[in-house]
C-alpha cells in the first residue's frame, strides 16, 4: 500500500510540473483583398469613355486633370493631386472622403470633379474601372497604378 501511495504522490508532482505548452492561436483574420488593392499606390486616369466613345482626348476633360493621381488611403481619406499641370484657381492638392458602399460593389467619392458614388466594374492590382452617371449619361473611367 505504501508502494502505492508514493507511485499516486510521484505522478501528481510529476504532472503538477510540466508547464503548460498550450499556446492559443487565433485564426489570422481574412485578406482585405479590396481595401490592399485600393489602398496600394496612387491612380492615374488614362482613359474616359461616354457610352463607348473614347472623350479622353476631345478636349471634354481639362488638361489639367490629366495628370492628377489620386490617393486613396485606408481611413477613408481621398487625396487628389493636381501634380505638375495645377488647374487654374486650384491647389496642389485636395483632400476628401471615399468609402466602399453596397458590398464593395460601389465606392462613394470624388474623381475627375464628380462627386458621387460609382460602381467598381473591375478592381485588380494595377487597374481600376469605375462607372459614374455623369450628366445622366454613363461614364466609364479607367485608372492605373501611377
Amino acid at each position: 500500500m505504501k508502494y502505492l501511495f508514493s507511485v499516486i504522490v510521484l505522478v501528481f508532482l510529476l504532472n503538477a510540473c510540466k508547464k503548460e505548452t498550450i499556446i492559443e492561436q487565433g485564426a489570422p483574420a481574412p485578406e482585405d483583398v479590396e481595401m490592399n488593392r485600393i489602398t496600394a499606390n496612387p491612380w492615374i486616369v488614362y482613359k474616359v469613355t461616354l457610352g463607348g466613345t473614347d472623350i479622353w482626348n476631345l478636349g471634354l476633360i481639362p488638361s489639367c486633370q490629366k495628370d492628377d493621381t489620386y490617393k486613396f488611403r485606408r481611413d477613408s481619406s481621398l487625396t487628389q493631386y493636381e501634380n505638375k499641370d495645377i488647374c487654374a484657381g486650384g491647389t496642389d492638392s485636395t483632400e476628401s472622403s471615399w468609402s466602399f458602399y453596397e458590398g464593395r460593389k460601389k465606392i462613394i467619392g470624388s474623381v475627375l470633379g464628380i462627386d458621387d458614388t460609382a460602381t467598381i466594374l473591375d478592381l485588380q492590382a494595377t487597374t481600376m474601372n469605375l462607372l459614374v452617371n455623369y450628366n445622366g449619361n454613363p461614364v466609364t473611367v479607367y485608372f492605373k497604378k501611377n
